[in-house]
């Protein structure tokens, strides 16, 4: 048994903002202004069930590269990001991957109604601060986004929102351990242009250009009974991987 992820409810270092009143499975939103989100599925059964529908993913393409992926599973088409490709360094897919997991396991993704609702599904970041609510672009302001609530620590299948190793823009995946005292271990996609596990920093940076990967929860998930993970620690990636049947090495998704 590990710990309780109620054990580990907080607010991370960066970036700053109020945390959103706990909303109903299935909707999120400040006290007073909740969201509606449309439909959503009962979530399946067992903790974290996101993760393992994003380790099913890995061993169904065990390595394959996104060009290849898109054509079995186009993972920003899926949830509607607005983009149409995967491929280049020009279409980041990790969110819509991490996205279109939590949706499959029954999770409320998108803000309707919020300006930009659907491109904040494809950026790392829309995890933590989107643009609404509202439709009209002169009176948006950038909110907490309300269907997660942010974690003091990190805890196994925890949404991970790290920054990039050149210090340019974010990334995003699950959180499965740690790989030395600075990175991370994340299940995600667009890892090396994968569906894969792979080391991330936590940190970028110093003084007062630092920046600090967040963790994050669904509240929907937060909302319901308790759930036991498996144990904060140390894991090798090359053995997460060659579990999921992808062999040699893998680079970070963070570059």
């Amino acid at each position: 048994m590990g710990p309780r992820y109620d054990d580990c409810l907080g607010l991370s270092d960066a970036p700053s903002g109020p945390l959103p009143a706990p909303g109903r499975r299935g909707r999120g939103g400040r006290a007073g202004r909740p969201i509606d989100v449309g439909p959503v599925r009962p979530p399946l059964p067992g903790p974290v069930p996101w993760l393992a529908i994003a380790q099913a993913e890995a061993r169904r393409f065990h390595g394959l590269r996104e060009a290849d992926i898109q054509v079995q599973r186009n993972y920003a088409r899926e949830v509607g990001t607005g983009r149409t490709s995967m491929v280049g360094s020009e279409n980041a897919w990790c969110a819509a991957f991490a996205n279109w997991c939590l949706r499959e396991a029954g999770f409320a993704i998108e803000n309707a109604g919020w300006f930009d609702h659907a491109g904040a599904l494809g950026r790392a970041m829309g995890f933590l601060q989107v643009a609404g609510p509202g439709s009209d672009k002169s009176h948006v302001v950038s909110a907490t986004n309300p269907l997660y609530r942010r974690l003091q620590q990190p805890c196994v299948g925890a949404i991970a929102v790290v920054p990039r190793s050149s210090g340019a823009g974010w990334h995003v995946g699950f959180a499965v351990g740690m790989a030395s005292p600075t990175d991370v271990v994340l299940l995600g996609g667009n890892q090396d242009d994968r569906v894969c596990y792979a080391a991330n920093p936590v940190q970028v940076g110093s003084g007062a250009h630092v920046r600090k990967a967040t963790f994050c929860l669904p509240e929907a998930y937060l909302d319901g009974p308790p759930q036991a993970e498996a144990a904060w620690g140390v894991v090798s990636v090359a053995a997460l991987n060659t579990g999921v049947g992808i062999g040699g090495a893998v680079g970070s998704g963070t570059t």
